[in-house]
C-alpha cells in the first residue's frame, strides 16, 4: 500500500483532495498534513523513507513546492514521486519545474476540485506514483528485478546511465564492463536499488554511481576502478561529498 504525505495551508483545500483521495480504487495510507515549509522538512526528515507520495500545494506558509524538492535534493537520495497542486497552472512554473528538476517524478495538477478533469487527473497520477514505486521488486540480499525479469546483482553496478531524456531509459555498466539495456527512468530505478543497496547514489541528472568502485573524487569528476569517469552535476556537489564522506567513514570505523 502506498503511503502518502501533503503540504497543504489551506485547511478547506486539505478536506477535499482528502476526500478525493479516499474515494480512488487505489487504497493508500495517509502518514501527515503539514501547513509550513519549516515543519515539512522536519517531518520529512525522520520520515522520508515511508513516504511514496508527495502531495504539495505550490505555495505553503514559508515556502512553496520547489523548497522542498530542494530541501530533499539537498538531504536525501530518496526520491518519493511528487504530485504538485496548484490554483494557477502558470506555464513559467512548470517550465522552472522542466529546467530545474529533470531527475523528480513530479506532476502537476490543477486544483479545481468540482472538476471531473481533477478526478481522472488524480487517478491518473497516483497510478502513475504507483507503477514508479512498485515496478521493481526487492529479491533476496542485493538482488532487485526490474519490470518482471531483469534480475540485478546490485553490488556488480558500476554505474547507471540515462539514454536521452529523463524517460528514456537506462543503461547499467557492471564492474565487469558488461553493460545492460532497460527501458526505465533512472529515479525509479534508483528509488528501488536504495532500498536494498545505498552505497548507489545519484551525482548528475543522468548518472548514478555505486560508492565501492570509487577511486579518486573531486569536486567534478568521480574516477571508477572500471576506468570510466563520471561528472558530478551542479547540483548534486553537497549530497555527493556528504555521501562520499559518510561512506568512507563507515569504511575506516572498526
Amino acid at each position: 500500500m502506498l503511503k502518502y504525505f501533503i503540504a497543504e495551508d489551506e485547511d478547506i483545500d486539505l478536506h477535499f483532495l482528502s476526500e478525493k483521495i479516499k474515494a480512488l480504487p487505489m487504497k493508500m495510507k495517509f502518514m501527515e498534513r503539514k501547513r509550513t515549509l519549516g515543519e515539512t522538512e522536519k517531518f520529512l526528515a525522520q520520515n522520508i523513507n515511508d513516504i511514496d507520495i508527495l502531495f504539495l500545494d505550490v505555495k505553503i506558509i514559508g515556502g512553496d513546492a520547489f523548497g522542498i524538492i530542494d530541501w530533499l535534493r539537498k538531504n536525501t537520495q530518496r526520491k518519493p514521486y511528487i504530485i504538485i497542486l496548484t490554483k494557477h497552472l502558470e506555464g513559467d512554473i512548470m517550465q522552472s519545474m522542466i529546467n530545474q528538476y529533470h531527475d523528480y517524478p513530479y506532476s502537476f495538477i490543477h486544483k479545481d476540485f468540482n472538476s471531473t478533469i481533477f478526478d481522472d487527473t488524480l487517478k491518473a497520477e497516483v497510478e502513475k506514483a504507483n507503477r514508479y514505486c512498485t515496478n521493481i521488486t526487492t529479491g533476496n540480499g542485493d538482488f532487485v528485478i526490474v519490470n518482471g525479469h531483469h534480475q540485478i546483482d546490485t553490488k556488480d553496478i558500476a554505474y547507471i546511465q540515462t539514454r536521452g531524456n529523463r524517460h528514456g531509459g537506462v543503461t547499467i555498466v557492471k564492474r565487469n564492463r558488461d553493460i545492460m539495456h532497460i527501458d526505465i527512468a533512472l529515479v525509479e530505478i534508483l528509488y528501488q536499488i536504495q532500498k536494498v543497496n545505498t552505497n548507489i547514489i545519484q551525482v548528475h541528472r543522468a548518472y548514478a554511481v555505486n560508492l565501492e568502485c570509487v577511486e579518486i573524487m573531486t569536486m567534478s569528476i568521480i574516477t571508477l576502478n572500471t576506468g570510466d569517469k563520471v561528472n558530478i552535476g551542479k547540483l548534486f556537489k553537497k549530497s555527493t561529498k556528504s555521501e562520499w564522506d559518510n561512506y568512507i567513514a563507515a569504511v575506516i570505523t572498526p
